[in-house]
């Protein structure tokens, strides 16, 4: 089968499509027909190597799992013996190393069926994105109905995502973005939309019960005056200072997260894609010829929604 690869840490241009022998499922896993796969910062990171700190997991000097993509949409093709839940045939999506492949064996339990009417571009943008920006909202910023939420980042992969889960979960959302991405965020239901280029966050004269920094672009100082009394700041942007000032003692109001795979968000996810209260916002799809184009675009922070990978 066809996959990408990599034998070196550099740009995203070391990707390339190699021939790879086509993996069989293990007796927890599913083999799935790869129809489209999400792709997302982890991936320009790990072709990188970037933060070294990463090179202790993945190799010092060169990439010990040269595989990339973790966001997977397909067809169920089979079942090992132990698989359950599923049937051969299933429109599915999930979780799974290596979705940037015409084939991928995935933890049957990492999977779950696309909801009827949505496509496997639209499924596969769901998984890693949409997981984050739930546990942001939800676990780690204990938003509840009638709270407000500050979104920075909202025209970005979580971003997006997490302007219709605040929503959905009867909160009052500012988004702050790039101008040319305005009207896209207010599209998706947020309340108030700041352009970060002509707004000046620092004078802004409100109390958001969660800061929600999915970018990075601003220094947390910027933020710390947005929070209400008992308000939360929650970053799910990886910079290595921003890590470390949150390491610091007496930072109990403010947090960093990473989302984990969770098959009981995917259900949760799937349930309100069924309801119509979320939808996935794709920039645009890569073949997988292409796919170091795809990644270094996620790298170039100008996406708008989802960048997908379609084998």
């Amino acid at each position: 089968m066809r996959a990408a690869t990599f034998d070196r840490f550099g740009p995203p241009s070391e990707l390339y499509v190699g021939e790879r022998e086509r993996p069989s499922p293990a007796p927890d896993q599913a083999l799935v027909h790869v129809e489209a796969a999400g792709v997302n910062p982890l991936e320009w990171r790990l072709v990188r190597g970037k933060p070294y700190v990463l090179r202790f997991r993945t190799g010092l000097l060169r990439p010990q799992s040269p595989t990339l993509g973790f966001d997977v949409a397909g067809v169920v093709e089979e079942l090992g013996s132990k698989a359950g839940g599923l049937a051969v045939g299933d429109r599915v999506f999930g979780y799974s190393w290596g979705s940037f492949a015409e084939y991928v064996a995935a933890r049957a339990d990492h999977l779950v069926k696309i909801p009827e009417g949505t496509s496997f571009v639209d499924a596969a943008g769901v998984p890693a994105s949409a997981t984050t920006a739930l546990q942001c909202l939800r676990d780690f910023g204990r938003l509840r109905e009638g709270g407000n939420v500050l979104i920075n980042g909202a025209s970005g992969g979580v971003g997006t995502f997490a302007v219709q889960l605040a929503k959905s979960f009867g909160a009052t959302v500012c988004g702050v973005c790039s101008g040319r991405n305005v009207e896209l965020v207010r599209s998706l239901g947020a309340d108030r939309v700041l352009d970060y280029e002509r707004d000046d966050l620092c004078s802004l004269d409100a109390a958001f019960d969660l800061v929600l920094d999915i970018v990075g672009n601003h220094t947390v100082g910027t933020f710390q005056h947005l929070r209400a009394p008992g308000g939360l700041y929650v970053a799910a942007a990886w910079t290595p200072a921003r890590l470390l000032w949150l390491g610091l003692p007496g930072r109990r109001r403010s947090r960093s997260m990473i989302g984990k795979p969770r098959a009981q968000d995917l259900q949760q996810l799937a349930k309100t894609i069924e309801r119509g209260e979320l939808r996935t916002v794709v920039d645009r799809t890569y073949s997988l010829e292409d796919v170091g184009q795809a990644v270094a675009h996620v790298e170039s922070s100008r996406a708008r929604g989802k960048i997908i990978v379609v084998p």
